[in-house]
């Protein structure tokens, strides 16, 4: 509701440009991103349960003796991609060179005797996989004693992995092909901003927009590349939190200067107005 009663945002929504934004960044569009289908960092579904029987082959599991739990229907390993948290179906391949180094341990496993399902991974060695209320399984701290969330049991004649109270470990294709990654993209402006009068500017404003797809906070920089892409590279400009409406903590760019805003990482955003002094 915040959304549609805030004139800040509408009015660069239904501004008189209707240009669209871009990716400025110097990073790939988010279309291109997509069709690329790469194979990294989150671009798997998250790993779930559901209720056995419903999908059989999707509930089959191989418990490797390297430590990686694969799926041979929809070719996937057990992964935590990014090192972080969140735990993916992610591709099985023999050497991924991904964040887990030379050994992959980011897809390698330990099923131990108090039932936990641990990770390999060095830096998350006292984790292991934990059900949440809405199904879905993630990384948290190894608990003692083993409550029902952590507690995983592996059928050798039906190879179901499955949680304390009966629920299958089920694979998915088709997964989000969003790569962990900060973009920031932006747009020029044609009308002015709630309560200001074209006259009373000097020149062109600009939205500018920066979302962060990683499992962190990071700090997003629009430096002077950046605002050169947009065509704001020159100007002199105010920086408005476009949301709250408050001057942003860079809130007078400079010409040659640069924006940047420390974001939330799962899919947050920040999202600013630049007008001319």
């Amino acid at each position: 509701m915040r959304t549609w009663t805030n004139d800040r945002m509408l009015a660069i929504n239904q501004d008189e440009s209707g240009i669209a934004a871009v990716r400025i960044d110097g990073g790939k569009g988010l279309l291109s991103a997509v069709a690329e289908g790469r194979a990294e960092a989150a671009a798997g579904a998250q790993m779930a349960v559901a209720e056995c029987g419903g999908e059989p082959a999707n509930q089959k599991w191989t418990m490797g003796t390297d430590g990686r739990i694969s799926n041979a229907a929809t070719k996937t390993c057990l992964d935590v991609a990014t090192c972080q948290t969140w735990i993916t179906y992610g591709s099985c391949n023999a050497t991924t060179g991904g964040c887990g180094g030379a050994t992959d341990a980011n897809q390698k496993w330990t099923l131990t005797a108090s039932a936990q399902l641990q990770t390999q991974l060095a830096s998350s060695k006292t984790k292991c996989a934990t059900l949440q209320k809405d199904k879905t399984v993630i990384l948290a701290a190894c608990q003692t004693p083993v409550p029902a969330t952590q507690k995983w049991k592996y059928g050798k004649t039906t190879q179901e992995l499955t949680t304390g109270d009966g629920m299958c470990v089920t694979s998915l294709t088709g997964g989000s092909k969003v790569k962990a990654e900060t973009m920031v993209l932006g747009r020029p402006l044609s009308s002015p901003p709630p309560g200001l009068a074209s006259e009373q500017l000097s020149g062109k404003s600009f939205a500018i927009f920066m979302l962060n797809n990683k499992q962190s906070a990071a700090q997003i920089v629009c430096n002077t590349t950046c605002l050169g892409n947009l065509g704001a590279g020159s100007g002199s400009f105010t920086v408005t939190d476009v949301i709250t409406g408050a001057p942003h903590s860079t809130a007078q760019l400079e010409a040659g200067g640069s924006v940047a805003a420390t974001v939330p990482g799962y899919g947050a955003s920040a999202y600013l107005r630049l007008d001319p002094k």
